[in-house]
């Protein structure tokens, strides 16, 4: 495909976008691992990914299922938008981990359009008339 151009703000290119990465499913492997009492090889699995980061090999005096999620905060720190919350979420961690990391909408919050996301920089450039959402305004996104 060509790069095609629809406007100077909005392009098209032609490339590949890494959606998940061998080291991902090294870790995942090893959590299942661990999970379903396959100890020697949640530990290979995690020591793969280890010794490609040039960090030391697990040992026994770490708890092994803390050890993988650590290394996986590690190693996917800022890929994708919800890999961390995913493992949360999986591993039903959320109680302990998310407690009072969210703010608690209200009725109130709902009706100023707080279930939307803040409208972008951008479209304010190409539309003036436009005005953001009234939750978003309050909590800090006024242009």
């Amino acid at each position: 495909m060509a790069n095609l151009t629809f406007s100077h703000y909005f392009s098209i290119y032609d490339l590949n976008e890494i959606q998940i990465r061998l080291a991902d499913i090294y870790l995942l492997r090893a959590e299942m691992r661990a999970k379903s009492g396959d100890i020697p090889g949640a530990i290979a699995d995690l020591n793969v990914i280890r010794k490609r980061a040039g960090a030391k090999e697990y040992t026994p005096d770490e708890n092994l299922e803390e050890a993988i999620a650590l290394e996986r905060d590690k190693e996917l720190f800022l890929e994708g938008i919800c890999t961390r919350y995913l493992d949360i979420v999986r591993n039903r961690a959320f109680r302990e981990k998310l407690r009072g990391k969210f703010k608690t909408l209200s009725a109130q919050d709902v009706k100023d359009g707080a279930l939307f996301f803040p409208i972008s920089f951008d479209a304010f450039q190409n539309n003036t008339k436009m005005t953001q959402n009234i939750y978003w305004k309050r909590n800090g996104f006024a242009i």
